[in-house]
């Protein structure tokens, strides 16, 4: 007992000795256009009236960036809907090269949140992808604001650290949206979407009919956004569905890069008329054979869709029911 006692013990030392964490020093408010602010050290007062999306930056100088994982900030944000903020990381190298990162929503109270600096996308002014996080010299610590209105950001202390970003919730996706779904199908098929009170305990869910006229391959498949622009933590897909297929025609759900490639569950989900819940590793998603995607790779960011719908030859022909009771990317 003693001895397993202090192999626990060397093993929390040498996990806060690997931790580190350095504060950014000297934040000030940057020069901003489309809205109004002032500071006070790092408590900024401002005001928005366009509906565009605007920035509001502190920032200062830094050494190499290597070693950090993410931006910690604590603060708050108030005043100005939650929902309408993101905290978001800039960085800039000598050259004038710069980098951004979209994170998730701002603490409400004095909270801390986290966001990543891997995954940096570049801006305008970037020809480079990625930045050398290594001659980074500059470094923002931003929130990106959404519609007209007025706040008070206070940013009580923000650092570099190794600590990596933490999912503990699912990123919703709203599938019960008819209008939200964005259809490709084949000529031939027809299809109506709708939402009925036909859950598994009576609630409302997506209600996707369809006719296959025809024995011939034939293909439907809806894809709806998933919204949001921070997908670091979020490892799975969760989708609550069921359905029932003429003989032959077999599910399709999937992720779909923007303008790149469909990444399929494989084998297909049952089609057998019972509610059944997915809950699919992003990492065992197969690129689809039909689909080509130069780095083979799913890259989950802005513009990832989901797709449910269906492909095959029916026979004999006939109709088809899928329902939809919610789907998530989830920690």
């Amino acid at each position: 007992m003693r001895g397993l006692l202090c192999v626990c013990l060397l093993s929390a030392a040498a996990a806060a000795q690997e931790q580190r964490t350095e504060p950014l020093t000297g934040l000030a408010l940057v020069a901003q256009s489309g809205l109004e602010a002032r500071a006070d050290g790092t408590t900024v007062r401002w005001q928005k009236a366009g509906d565009e999306r605007r920035m509001l930056a502190l920032g200062c100088r830094v050494g190499a960036l290597a070693w950090a994982k993410a931006v910690e900030v604590q603060g708050s944000l108030t005043g100005f809907p939650a929902t309408r903020a993101k905290l978001a990381v800039l960085v800039w190298d000598s050259a004038g090269g710069s980098w951004f990162r979209v994170g998730s929503a701002p603490p409400a109270t004095d909270g801390v949140a986290r966001v990543s600096l891997s995954g940096l996308q570049p801006t305008a002014f970037s020809a480079a992808p990625q930045p050398d996080l290594a001659k980074v010299d500059r470094l923002w610590v931003a929130l990106v604001l959404d519609g007209p209105g007025e706040g008070v950001w206070t940013v009580r202390r923000a650092a570099l650290t190794t600590a990596p970003v933490v999912r503990t919730e699912p990123l919703p996706i709203p599938v019960l949206q008819p209008e939200a779904w964005n259809v490709g199908k084949d000529p031939a098929v027809r299809h109506k979407h709708s939402v009925a009170k036909e859950g598994a305990g009576g609630e409302s869910v997506l209600r996707l009919d369809l006719t296959f006229p025809e024995t011939r391959h034939l293909f439907l498949v809806p894809t709806i956004g998933v919204p949001g622009e921070d997908f670091e933590g979020l490892g799975k897909l969760r989708v609550r569905y069921k359905a029932v297929l003429p003989a032959g025609v077999t599910l399709i759900v999937a992720l779909q890069e923007p303008g790149a490639g469909q990444y399929i569950v494989d084998p297909p989900p049952a089609a057998n008329g019972q509610w059944a819940t997915l809950d699919i590793p992003l990492a065992r998603l197969k690129l689809a054979g039909w689909s080509k995607d130069d780095n083979q790779r799913l890259d989950v960011a802005p513009g990832l869709g989901l797709q449910i719908g269906c492909h095959g030859q029916a026979r004999p022909a006939g109709d088809g029911t899928i329902w939809v009771a919610e789907a998530a990317l989830v920690p």
